[in-house]
């Protein structure tokens, strides 16, 4: 299981990983005819950069050499970001960051003991679980672009696949594990960590969503053609799933891999390796939950 720690080991990979970072929090700049660009919001706190990379945008689009020129002639121009003021927005990625490093921290601690069992489903768990990585950037993705219903489909699928690793983890022939479908493990995760049962339950609604999520999305302009928004902003709720899947995933890493961790943070070992209650990520997670709360509740001017 080792052999399985993520890790930049090519240019390619290098160059994938720098786009994700880029993605964790991304910008836009929409220029002139010239495409988007995209940037990391990190290196940006006083939008320096937007109005820069903006200011070359617009010169490349008009084919004008002076970018000194571009801010005379364009001196009215909104330069300055247009997300500067969203810390509800702002928080939510700092959620993904916390709930991305509490799963980095446990794949890091990942050794396989000689001493210790390992079966062909703690093998396989390993594996599914490591690949949710991605299917977790994936959802964060969409849940920034305000894309929930997408995005809870994903996350919808990342909570089974934990399920799945938490129900195989004692098979030991590849025909047992072949007979699992992930969609029916569900019980199996619930049994373990009862905060997936309610959040499978919100995560299926979302994804057979019928007539009600729809109107919420369709309205009409002043002359009375339908317009669809692309998306609903909701911060409390995509950092709540984001965090709440972190939480569970460490918790399944731990249950299944247990005995092949350096590290056990989120279970008790000499029970089992069952969830602790008062686990720290969970306490630190509610209260950035609540934070993102009051902010969407009492936005800046």
């Amino acid at each position: 299981m080792a052999e399985f720690q993520f890790g930049s080991e090519s240019i390619p990979q290098m160059h994938a990983s720098a786009l994700f970072q880029t993605l964790e929090d991304l910008a836009v700049i929409s220029s002139l005819g010239a495409g988007t660009i995209l940037y990391d919001r990190r290196f940006d706190h006083d939008s320096g950069l937007s109005e820069n990379l903006r200011a070359v945008a617009i010169a490349t689009s008009l084919g004008v050499k002076s970018i000194d020129k571009v801010r005379r002639d364009y001196e009215d121009h909104q330069f300055k970001s247009h997300d500067t003021a969203q810390p509800a927005r702002s928080r939510y990625v700092h959620a993904y960051r916390v709930a991305q490093r509490h799963v980095e921290d446990s794949l890091d601690s990942l050794e396989t003991n000689p001493d210790a069992s390992l079966t062909l489903g703690m093998y396989a768990g390993a594996v599914a679980l490591q690949r949710l990585k991605f299917s977790m950037f994936a959802a964060h993705l969409l849940y920034q672009l305000r894309l929930r219903y997408e995005a809870d489909s994903v996350a919808r699928h990342v909570l089974e696949q934990i399920a799945w690793a938490v129900a195989v983890a004692g098979f030991t022939q590849d025909d047992q594990m072949a007979r699992v479908q992930p969609q029916k493990t569900i019980g199996k995760l619930t049994a373990l960590c009862p905060e997936a049962g309610p959040l499978y339950g919100a995560l299926s609604d979302a994804t057979h969503a019928g007539m009600t999520y729809h109107l919420a999305v369709f309205e009409t302009n002043e002359n009375e053609r339908g317009i669809i928004r692309h998306g609903l902003t909701d911060w409390t709720g995509s950092a709540a799933t984001i965090l709440t899947l972190a939480d569970l995933w460490v918790v399944a890493h731990e249950y299944t891999q247990g005995d092949h961790l350096k590290r056990i943070v989120s279970t008790d070992r000499d029970a089992g390796y069952r969830p602790t209650e008062n686990r720290p990520f969970l306490t630190a997670a509610r209260a950035i939950v609540q934070e993102i709360i009051a902010l969407e509740a009492n936005p800046p001017d």
